[in-house]
């Protein structure tokens, strides 16, 4: 029988569930932040603050990494949101 981490067991399932429950913080700051393509949900190539709804400590850094102050992050700024969000220590 072959050990499948659970997280690889529902990666496949992540857009849906996402949607549909919020998000938790991973207790142990060793949890992985949802790709760009997990959080673009409807797959326009943006992620909007609706969008991210469910990873709520994500939004907390969405403002200052819209370079563009359009309300839409190219995958770049997702990029940065990530990274932000690990320097300010929501997640590491």
């Amino acid at each position: 029988m072959l050990n499948i981490p659970a997280y690889a067991e529902t990666a496949n399932s992540s857009n849906q569930n996402s949607q549909n429950s919020p998000a938790k913080k991973p207790a142990d700051g060793q949890g992985k932040l949802p790709t760009f393509a997990e959080a673009d949900v409807n797959g326009d190539h943006f992620v909007t603050k609706t969008e991210l709804q469910n990873f709520p400590y994500l939004l907390q850094t969405f403002d200052k990494v819209d370079a563009g102050n359009d309300g839409k992050l190219e995958q770049h700024e997702y990029q940065n949101l990530k990274m932000e969000t690990k320097r300010e220590g929501e997640v590491k």
